[in-house]
């Protein structure tokens, strides 16, 4: 190693010269290397968060059509029942019944009782 650096240091073009010719080449391209690392790294954070924001357009249109969906059906839904309470009579409440182990009132359409199953709805 002793012998190299002699030998280095004993030329006088190799020290006047080609090594802070080469020590110029070394730092610039860590420079270049480091401004294209810093280039590639922003494109893509860019990409990335345009990705991000299509994707979350792209699932909160599905959510709006989905919701505007599930509404009209409720809505529907509601008219029917609406309608059939309304063609069976006034709600009203009766006398007390067992459910399970818990007592509650009876519910009453037009004066009379009215097991779950009797009204039938459709869709």
């Amino acid at each position: 190693m002793r012998r190299f650096w002699n030998i280095l240091t004993q030329s006088s073009i190799m020290s006047k010269f080609i090594i802070p010719t080469a020590l110029i080449i070394l730092g610039a391209v860590g420079v270049c290397a480091w401004l294209l690392s810093n280039y590639v790294s922003e494109q893509i954070q860019t990409s990335t968060t345009e990705l991000v924001h299509a994707r979350s357009e792209q699932a909160l249109n599905v959510l709006a059509s989905t919701h505007s969906l599930m509404k009209q059906r409720v809505e529907v839904a509601m008219g029917i029942l609406r309608s059939e309470g309304d063609r069976l009579g006034t709600p009203g409440l009766g006398g007390m019944t067992r459910v399970g182990a818990e007592s509650v009132p009876s519910l009453l359409l037009a004066e009379a009782v009215r097991p779950m199953h009797s009204v039938s709805l459709t869709v």
